[in-house]
């Protein structure tokens, strides 16, 4: 999407989520897509990578469907929460993929999903120190993904996470 950005000069910007407007809502589908800059495009995009095989390393069985929660409900929540101006990025799913990542890792006693989980908060630059910063521009957006994330990985989690056959297919001892 940046590629289409700069060779058209139009700024996508109005395709992320405007927060309680129902123009707004397109944005929950768009807004993971579209990012400020390439900087802002690559610092969400390499920890993508490595949650995104993370999960799908872990949990193929239900990969998918964690996937498409977070990034649904996400979208969501921020429409319903987030500041007054447009959100873009896909740190959201960063957020939520590290939160669920690490919450099945806490609750399976997985050590490798709560390491994977810390090694990309710690490469990704303070997601920690962003979400103490919430009252700044958008990291509302962090906060509120995070709370979300918890809880939704939570109710997954204790759902179906607990069912040894999600777990890469193998049983653990």
């Amino acid at each position: 999407m940046k590629w289409l950005e700069i060779q058209s000069g139009y700024l996508l910007t109005e395709y992320g989520v405007l927060p309680r407007t129902l123009s707004g809502l397109k944005g929950v589908i768009t807004s993971p897509f579209i990012h400020g800059d390439m900087k802002h495009l690559i610092s969400n995009s390499l920890p993508l990578l490595v949650l995104l095989s993370g999960l799908f390393y872990f949990y193929k069985a239900m990969a998918y469907r964690v996937f498409a929660g977070i990034f649904l409900l996400g979208g969501i929540w921020l429409w319903i929460g987030g500041r007054e101006s447009y959100h873009i990025g896909a740190s959201g799913l960063v957020y939520g993929l590290t939160t669920f990542l690490f919450l099945s890792g806490v609750v399976r006693r997985e050590a490798r999903l709560m390491a994977l989980s810390l090694l990309v908060v710690f490469l990704y630059g303070g997601m920690v120190w962003e979400c103490s910063r919430y009252l700044k521009e958008s990291h509302g957006k962090h906060i509120y993904l995070v709370l979300l994330q918890e809880f939704y990985s939570l109710l997954f989690i204790v759902k179906k996470g607990r069912n040894e056959k999600y777990m890469n297919g193998k049983r653990r001892k």
